[in-house]
């Protein structure tokens, strides 16, 4: 059963007494993402963080209570940052030189060049005749902290907090499925955290360099 009207009154407003309740605000906080569904995606799930966030402290969780919180959190956020970098890179960037260099792999392909008689070896193993081919590398093959490197190398992300946002990707994908250990639970408090601080400079250094 649910708790009663007036305590789950008291919840809702004490996790919504300190954030902006005007949907248009979290829409411009993404004012630069001309893909409509994506802007409102990003909006949606800015506003989810930072409610679980107030929720998780007006609750004062503990233990696995606040690590399922903070585990939130940090998807969130790390979604956030990966979302807004594919699409700046894709579409604002996609003729950059350091999005086509990221985007592409030499392979190398056999090809019968030489005569199916003659046959070369080297320390006992045999010699193929390829050719060397730049490749199209599939978008989402390439690794996240290349992305974040080429937007340094373009400019629209700070080298200061690049590696801080590599940092949250990686612990979204590593993310302990338990809290086993407190130290465990420590580190993703202050990681949940630093994702939320290091969001407001990750927006404004994109508007203003976007802007000129």
């Amino acid at each position: 059963m649910p708790l009663n009207t007036e305590t789950i009154n008291t919840v809702i407003s004490y996790c919504k007494r300190d954030l902006p309740q005007d949907h248009d605000w979290y829409i411009n906080e993404f004012d630069f993402i001309l893909d409509v569904p994506l802007q409102e995606s990003l909006a949606r799930e800015f506003y989810a963080a930072r409610y679980i966030y107030k929720l998780m402290e007006a609750l004062f969780l503990d233990n696995f209570e606040l690590h399922a919180h903070l585990k939130f959190q940090i998807i969130q956020y790390a979604s956030i940052y990966e979302a807004v970098i594919n699409y700046l890179l894709l579409n604002n960037f996609k003729e950059d030189e350091n999005v086509k260099k990221i985007s592409t792999h030499i392979s190398l392909r056999e090809i019968a060049a030489l005569s199916r008689l003659a046959e070369m070896t080297y320390e006992g193993e045999q010699i193929f005749t390829c050719q060397k081919k730049e490749t199209k590398t599939p978008w989402t093959s390439i690794p996240f902290h290349e992305k974040v490197d080429a937007s340094v190398d373009i400019g629209f992300i700070n080298e200061i907090y690049a590696d801080e946002i590599k940092s949250f990707y990686t612990l979204r994908n590593s993310i302990h499925i338990e809290a086993a250990a407190k130290k465990n639970i420590e580190y993703e408090i202050e990681q949940s955290k630093l994702a939320y601080r290091r969001l407001r400079p990750f927006i404004d250094d994109i508007k203003v360099f976007l802007n000129s």
